[in-house]
């Protein structure tokens, strides 16, 4: 669910043009191929405005995620989110991804095959892309259980149609392991002084 952000979007230009650019939301620009990015900046700094401005100017569906500190330990919540905000393409998969997307629906305690799932969410995102042209927002990315951050992460690094934006608390313990190197990092810092004034 998009979040609810008051009152205009001040400041970060230069980060705005650069999510742009990697994402390939640029105006006027053909659509290609799309990157993940992850964003990240300390608590409060406005990663979540950040997003809903990125959003908001991007000409395509987004679909919204985010993570919850107490369903961090429960595994795939937010990937199920994602799967049931795409539920119309999910037929149109391989069964083998079909049944992957359907035991994370159904919490089968079996779990799904990862390889499958993997590909099953990528496929799901492309056939929607192919359909509508979307970006995906993940917010609050340090608390995404493991198993939806892996799957995430796969789909932001291969995503053709799709542009994926994360984004992640930095400090002592925040951002996960696994996110550091996977893709472009955009750092949100503080405002300079004209801006904090606006």
């Amino acid at each position: 669910m998009a979040p609810v952000v008051e009152g205009p979007f001040v400041g970060r230009a230069a980060e705005l043009r650069a999510v742009h650019r990697m994402l390939g939301l640029v105006p006027g620009r053909p659509a290609g191929r799309c990157a993940g990015v992850i964003v990240v900046g300390a608590p409060g700094c406005g990663r979540t405005a950040f997003l809903a401005a990125v959003a908001g100017s991007a000409l395509r569906a987004v679909h919204w995620a985010s993570g919850v500190e107490a369903e961090s330990d429960l595994p795939f919540v937010a990937v199920a989110g994602l799967i049931r905000s795409l539920a119309a393409h999910v037929d149109r998969l391989p069964p083998g991804e079909r049944a992957a997307l359907h035991a994370v629906l159904d919490a089968d305690p079996a779990g799904p095959s990862m390889s499958a799932l993997c590909r099953g969410v990528l496929d799901l995102v492309e056939v929607a892309a192919g359909e509508q042209p979307l970006v995906l927002v993940v917010d609050d990315l340090q608390w995404v259980d493991a198993g939806s951050r892996r799957v995430l992460l796969f789909v932001a690094r291969h995503a053709v149609r799709a542009g994926v934006l994360l984004a992640s608390r930095i400090g002592p313990g925040r951002v996960p392991v696994d996110v550091g190197e996977s893709l472009p990092v955009v750092r949100l810092d503080g405002l300079d002084g004209t801006d904090a004034a606006r």
